[in-house]
């Protein structure tokens, strides 16, 4: 097959519609409708939560590094690079061979994005196996998970491999021709629909999995919906794959393919940042609570606030010297540091298996579950 520069030098393929347009429109290269805000914003943001999720979880966990941490590392090392790839890639789209790169490039991105998914479901259901260990029920549950998840990410990229990615002596042209014919797109955009499907499913079920074991802790109403709240933040994840699902449907029914191949890509972004955002949630919500809750300006702050509405602040009201308009003081010294350390020992006491962060505070959970 004749290469395309070849074929159309120094022609920017940029201004060459890539398809007949629909019947009433004409092509539009002056303004049209992008994605670019959307993707742009919407990945930063994740991008951005993911990331500081992940470094206080290793910061938290630096003396104790499990499988779980090394499968988050390796997944933002993976997406590190996806990204640097694809911006080389933009770099440089208005050439003959434009088109012949960005194949490569979504090709390469699609095979990345596939293993990320896999390694950020594997390290929440890592951390579900670290936390729910001595639970055998949990663990075999745990275990079939992990099965499944490699199993069904492992279709994937060789499903994806076969389709997209030169083989026998065939070059990228090769490919596009193939991808362009009845075989080649529509064969491959079924096979990831079935496993998208699959992937939602999946999803459902890292999401259902801690939730009868955290409704059965022993803990006040309100402290079992905080940390209930922390691992609904997979809610986020099935969301973002249910919306990819639908929009890979629409890739096989559309004329347009590469606008819906554009919200596809992002809602699987969004699924991995997700994902590793869901497997570092307790250990961010441990940190947020040692480090920042008890810190002396949040602390200070709160006292503030309680003032203005009113309220007597825990564990730093004001009391009065005397009557006869004297300023008021803080509660200070012995009395002080005494209430604070039976309040934290309290608050640890009922916390120890909500929190999750050590092998003993998991025994105490599992412990309560059980009884």
């Amino acid at each position: 097959m004749m290469s395309s520069h070849l074929v159309f030098p120094r022609v920017d393929l940029c201004t060459v519609p890539s398809g007949a347009p629909p019947a009433g429109q004409t092509s539009n290269f002056k303004d049209p409708p992008t994605l670019a805000p959307l993707v742009i914003s919407i990945a930063t943001i994740t991008i951005v939560w993911a990331c500081i999720f992940v470094i206080v979880r290793l910061w938290a966990n630096i003396k104790r590094l499990t499988w779980s941490d090394g499968s988050l590392l390796a997944h933002r090392f993976l997406h590190a690079g996806t990204e640097m790839q694809l911006s080389c890639y933009f770099q440089k789209t208005h050439s003959a061979q434009a088109w012949l790169r960005m194949t490569g490039s979504l090709t390469i991105k699609i095979i990345l994005s596939t293993i990320g998914l896999c390694l950020a479901k594997a390290a929440t259901l890592l951390l579900f196996y670290e936390l729910f260990q001595i639970s055998k029920a949990m663990r075999v549950a745990i275990q079939i998970g992990l099965t499944l998840n490699f199993i069904l990410y492992a279709t994937l990229l060789v499903t994806s491999s076969y389709y997209m990615v030169p083989r026998n002596g065939q070059t990228w042209d090769d490919v596009v021709q193939k991808q362009t014919s009845f075989s080649g797109p529509h064969a491959t955009t079924e096979c990831t629909v079935a496993i998208a499907a699959l992937g939602v499913l999946l999803d459902m079920y890292i999401f259902i999995l801690p939730l009868p074991v955290i409704s059965r802790l022993h803990m006040s109403s309100g402290r079992r919906i905080q940390v209930m709240l922390v691992f609904f933040t997979a809610l986020f994840g099935v969301v973002a794959g249910v919306v990819s699902l639908v929009y890979r449907i629409k890739i096989i029914i559309a004329s347009d393919e590469t606008w819906y191949i554009g919200v596809t890509m992002l809602c699987v972004q969004v699924e991995q940042n997700v994902a590793i955002i869901v497997s570092s949630a307790p250990g961010f919500a441990a940190f947020a609570r040692t480090h920042i809750a008890g810190s002396r300006l949040v602390t200070y702050l709160h006292s503030i606030l309680s003032n203005l509405t009113g309220n007597v602040s825990h564990g730093t009201s004001r009391r009065l010297v005397d009557a006869r308009g004297d300023s008021t003081s803080w509660r200070s010294g012995s009395e002080n540091q005494h209430g604070r350390k039976n309040s934290e020992n309290s608050e640890d006491s009922e916390m120890k298996g909500a929190w999750l962060m050590t092998s003993q505070k998991t025994w105490v959970m599992v412990k309560r579950f059980q009884h």
